[in-house]
């Protein structure tokens, strides 16, 4: 007890003083970080690497994809077709209890029948029509060709009675009274003196020439217009479906030596179905199988921005499914009434072309173009109605799709102005041909949304900083 009242509690000590900070010495620069701590290095070097890897590493792995793109392209078309229809197979999951394996299933079942009712109904009149169309092509063309040759006749023979140009010596009438033999001479001298001048070297001669033979030839022009007559009675709907699909530039060629045409369709055909399938039972779990690779520290940014990037290219695809679906019913129908020649045929392509902006004007010229060819090869007499009532149609379904429709399905999905659409469009169609034209829009709306929640807030704040 005693003890413990001895004892002396020890005092507090005081706390340790910490040291101050070194002041910089005024008129010298102050350096307490690295160099690469600091924000402008970071960033040149971010921009470096950027430089690089868009340099190097991308062209090669673009190069590759190309090289595999006979198989990849039937991929990216089963996980698009599972991309397009995944809210409808939640909505089935979710509000109906349908399990995500027995509503894929039944869709796959519902999308069997709805292809083979447009087998039964509209492939053979497009396989008619299309008939006709290369048809009336075949026995026009070859009409026209030989009146172009007969002109061709014409115009040779008209040349071949003209006289050969000669040098003619005028000689004056006072030397020939004289008939002085020296004047005579010196006055030829002096024409073959100017004709020399007016004459043109062998070189220039010879490729002049070649230009003349080159464009206006006759028998060149005739070679190849029999030519063309050839080719055009060979054509058939093979060669034409051979030519879309290297327009389409997906390598069939890389297999064309393996196995023939309708079998690389076939097995493409199997493929983007198992693909369909896979992707569509699975679509979910892939999407859960990525999130643990997202920094934690950046996930629900990353997610909340993938999210937008979702509702943007959803809303513009599926909006754009449903606008070339109306496009295609309302120029059938309206082509139909109008009388223009293989309407079902031009109908059908122009709504496929719908699903690319500003390129549905492509099928509308070619309305007109065949409508004139048509009743010109029939006999009948050109008149302001067959541009008029297909024009008419034309432009009548693209304000119902511009001002109804587009509003109703999709609305501002991409927020693109039609400037950036139109010249994104070419871009992507001079990069990578009709599929570019058809990514392009998608690609430029997911990299809008990419610069405007990441890089620019960066951006500024690192001018901020600066």
């Amino acid at each position: 007890m005693s003890d413990s009242a001895d004892a002396v509690e020890p005092s507090p000590q005081p706390p340790e003083a910490r040291p101050e900070p070194a002041r910089a010495t005024p008129g010298k620069p102050e350096f307490r970080r690295y160099v690469w701590q600091r924000r402008w290095f970071q960033t040149l070097l971010a921009a470096l690497v950027i430089f690089l890897v868009l340099s190097y590493v991308v062209p090669g792995v673009l190069g590759m994809l190309y090289a595999v793109r006979s198989v990849l392209v039937p991929v990216l078309i089963g996980l698009a077709l599972a991309y397009i229809v995944n809210p409808a197979l939640r909505f089935v999951e979710l509000k109906m209890r349908i399990g995500r394996l027995a509503g894929t299933i039944s869709l796959m079942l519902l999308a069997l029948v709805m292809v083979m009712v447009i087998m039964v109904t509209a492939v053979p009149t497009m396989y008619q029509q299309g008939g006709e169309l290369l048809k009336t092509i075949q026995e026009a063309y070859p009409r026209y060709v030989d009146k172009l040759l007969a002109r061709i006749d014409q115009k040779e023979a008209g040349e071949s009675e003209q006289r050969p140009d000669v040098v003619v010596v005028q000689v004056k009438p006072e030397v020939a009274a004289n008939d002085t033999e020296a004047e005579i001479d010196g006055t030829t001298q002096a024409a073959e003196i100017d004709a020399e001048a007016d004459a043109v070297s062998p070189e220039a001669a010879e490729e002049d020439a070649s230009i003349v033979d080159k464009f206006i030839n006759p028998d060149r022009n005739r070679r190849l217009l029999e030519l063309s007559v050839e080719r055009l009675k060979g054509l058939d709907g093979s060669v034409i479906a051979g030519w879309a699909m290297q327009s389409l530039d997906i390598g069939v060629g890389l297999v064309g030596s393996a196995v023939s045409f309708t079998s690389y369709i076939a097995l493409s055909a199997v493929v983007i179905v198992f693909c369909f399938f896979f992707f569509s039972w699975k679509f979910d779990a892939i999407l859960k199988w990525f999130e643990p690779f997202i920094p934690r520290s950046h996930q629900a940014e990353t997610i909340d921005m993938l999210k937008k990037m979702d509702l943007a290219v959803s809303s513009f695809v599926r909006g754009r499914l449903i606008q070339s679906l109306v496009m295609m019913v309302i120029l059938i129908v309206g082509w139909w009434i109008a009388d223009v020649p293989y309407w079902f045929l031009l109908g059908v392509v122009t709504g496929l072309m719908n699903l690319v902006p500003f390129l549905p004007a492509v099928g509308w010229i070619l309305a007109l173009i065949l409508a004139v060819i048509t009743t010109l090869a029939n006999g009948g007499d050109f008149t302001v109605a067959l541009i008029l009532w297909p024009s008419v149609v034309y432009f009548a379904a693209q304000s119902l799709d511009g001002w109804v429709v587009e509003p109703l399905v999709q609305g501002q999905a991409t927020n693109l102005d039609p400037l950036t659409v139109m010249l994104v469009v070419l871009v992507g169609g001079t990069l990578a041909g009709l599929l570019g034209m058809l990514l392009a829009i998608p690609l430029a709306a997911c990299v809008k949304i990419l610069s405007r929640e990441m890089l620019l807030p960066r951006l500024r704040k690192v001018a901020a900083e600066a």
